[in-house]
């Protein structure tokens, strides 16, 4: 399929697919509402060894803080630190789910090293994270210099955790651009597979999709349209119709030039698709251009020509199917255009379909 059949599919489809998206973003917001609000805080440790006073020794202690920082990320990741920060904040939690609430990471090219804590309210995420950084420089000075301060690595506070002003989850935006994404994508199948099942004909190019009959013509719809507007000009939606009544007359005519058609039958497969507007100026068109024509009004249901061309309906066609009139008693002139004749249907029969097979009609 091309880009185009999407399009088409698209524009016949727009509802569902609009509902399908609507629905799909609301039922992201109705699950990101009923989830659980996580804030996070970020606290940093300075990696250092305290020497300084000459250039060499200053690059030096740069190079293995760097060098030391890397595992003391791992570090701050282990059962231990995690036990002490129970105790300085007298948690009820075991070591093991409080980490999976840390991320520890060692910015590139630095001895900062980050923790961010994740928590369910702002102030405990603060808490936690500030917690977490003296927690590690703890234990990084307890393996590095036996619990003595006086040499050695050690981690110093370098930013304090600010409290956080919004959770990082649930992401309402990301979750109901997502639930809109998923409905379009699961509107765009249905419309694909109601596409594909679809045998209905929606315009001349499906008609020529599916059959080998050239659509000869288009009338735009004119909904409560005047009985005959082939006489309409200017510029209005009614002379847009005329011209285009005119354009399928002259284009049937060169259907075949030596052989054209005597009998037009104009149907459609429902009532109100407008066929006794189309065969009513169609047939004023044909008279307009010097042929005579005769419309007959076959529709023994629900006829409709006798009202549109404003002629009396007293006797028709079915008085001719009964032998009750002569063809040239039953037609009437139109009364304003000439050389149309019309033959109404006539009375309503009360059993169409017999009147259907009657013999002289068939013959």
């Amino acid at each position: 399929m091309e880009l185009a059949d999407y399009l088409r599919i698209l524009r016949n489809h727009w509802m569902a697919v609009l509902v399908l998206v609507t629905l799909g973003a609301g039922a992201a917001f109705g699950w990101s509402s009923l989830q659980p609000k996580v804030y996070a805080a970020s606290s940093s440790g300075f990696v250092t060894s305290g020497a300084g006073g000459d250039a060499g020794l200053a690059n030096l202690d740069d190079t293995l803080s760097k060098s030391r920082a890397a595992s003391y990320v791992v570090l701050a990741k282990d059962r231990d630190t995690a036990s002490i920060v129970i105790d300085d904040l007298d948690l009820d939690v075991a070591p093991e789910s409080l980490v999976g609430n840390i991320t520890a990471a060692q910015t590139p090219d630095t001895v900062i090293i980050q923790i961010t804590a994740r928590a369910p309210t702002p102030q405990s995420a603060q808490e936690l994270a500030d917690a977490w950084v003296s927690a590690l420089a703890e234990r990084v000075s307890d393996i590095e210099s036996g619990g003595s301060r006086s040499g050695g690595m050690r981690i110093d506070v370098s930013e304090s955790a600010q409290l956080p002003t919004s959770p990082v989850s649930p992401n309402v935006m990301r979750n109901v651009l997502l639930g809109a994404l998923l409905g379009g994508m699961l509107g765009m199948g249905y419309a694909v597979v109601r596409s594909m099942l679809d045998r209905r004909i929606r315009s001349s190019e499906d008609v020529d999709r599916v059959s080998d009959t050239a659509v000869v013509g288009a009338v735009p719809d004119l909904g409560n349209a005047p009985g005959v507007f082939v006489t309409s000009t200017g510029i209005g939606v009614h002379s847009q119709a005329a011209e285009a009544i005119r354009r399928l007359r002259t284009n049937l005519s060169y259907m075949d030039v030596d052989n054209p058609p005597r009998a037009i039958v104009v149907t459609s497969p429902k009532q109100g698709d407008g066929k006794s507007t189309l065969a009513a100026n169609l047939a004023g068109a044909i008279a307009l251009s010097g042929q005579p024509v005769t419309l007959v009004d076959a529709d023994l249901r629900r006829p409709n020509i006798a009202r549109l061309m404003e002629v009396d309906d007293a006797v028709g066609l079915t008085d001719v199917l009964t032998n009750r009139l002569a063809l040239s008693e039953a037609t009437q002139p139109h009364p304003a255009i000439d050389g149309l004749t019309v033959l109404t249907s006539g009375s309503r029969p009360p059993t169409p379909a017999r009147s259907w097979a009657h013999g002289r009609w068939a013959s």
